[in-house]
């Protein structure tokens, strides 16, 4: 209820300096701690760093639900990040992600739940919370990896609960969690048939999370088996909001090229899959 910018203008910080703090925090929390670009600085431009060729596999159409569950599974709809996956392999490859996510407000609308993903081929699991499925979702989560359907995790914002969750339903599945290494297709880019982004090396993560990974400049996923075959993928850190230029305070996820380049490499893998 107070006149901030007025408080601000007039410097009065001693009368009401918890605008000031307050102004530091939302300064803090909209940029993740980063320097302010210049007035006249523009937005940034790319790099560079992924401008080698990439090739989809023999599956030129994928179909992605993004699935719904107990957690906070609408986090990250609002920024359109998957759509805009989806333009930039249509643009970069012949693969099309046809993509079932929320359309609009309210955001408690759209989504699959597991009894539907019979028409899809990958379901997106993301959030920042815990979570669970019920014994028929469970049930549906098997029938639907049986058929060649894959499930993509996604730990919102690199978060702990729902690292937590996931680690629970594999358990319950009977599921195997295996850190993939950097050998793996995933990784090297080299897929065969297709071919993605080499993510062993050079891989750039967000301002408040860089210091965590010195020394470890590459990507990081988890593969969920069912005996020897690998139904789904698990990135422990940020992707889909990450692929944004919108910056989030903390987010444990990868720098936006960097993370366009990680969301490519498992969409062309997922074009592989039989």
């Amino acid at each position: 209820m107070d006149d901030i910018s007025c408080t601000w203008q007039i410097r009065a910080m001693v009368m009401k300096e918890y605008l000031f703090q307050w102004g530091i925090n939302l300064y803090t929390y909209t940029t993740d701690g980063t320097a302010l670009r210049a007035k006249l600085a523009g937005i940034p431009k790319p790099t560079g760093r992924y401008t080698e060729p990439v090739k989809a596999g023999p599956r030129t159409t994928l179909k992605v639900a993004r699935l719904q569950h107990s957690g906070n599974w609408t986090v990250n709809a609002n920024y359109g990040a998957l759509a805009s996956l989806a333009a930039r392999l249509k643009e970069k490859t012949s693969v099309a992600l046809e993509v079932k996510d929320l359309a609009g407000p309210p955001f408690t609308e759209g989504g699959v739940l597991p009894a539907g993903l019979t028409d899809y081929d990958v379901a997106y699991i993301v959030g920042t919370t815990g979570f669970t499925f019920s014994a028929d979702d469970k049930a549906a989560l098997k029938a639907f990896t049986d058929k060649g359907g894959i499930l993509w995790f996604e730990a919102a914002m690199g978060t702990l609960p729902f690292d937590q969750a996931v680690q629970q339903l594999a358990r319950d599945m009977k599921w195997e969690v295996k850190l993939l290494g950097r050998d793996h297709p995933l990784m090297t880019g080299r897929m065969d048939p297709a071919t993605g982004y080499d993510l062993t090396k050079g891989v750039e993560f967000r301002p408040g999370f860089r210091m965590q990974r010195l020394g470890r400049q590459y990507a990081e996923f988890f593969g969920l088996f069912a005996g020897d075959k690998m139904v789904g993928v698990y990135s422990p850190l940020d992707t889909v909001f990450a692929s944004t230029p919108y910056e989030a305070f903390r987010c444990r996820g990868y720098k936006t090229e960097d993370a366009q380049a990680v969301a490519a490499n498992l969409a062309l893998y997922f074009s592989t899959l039989k």
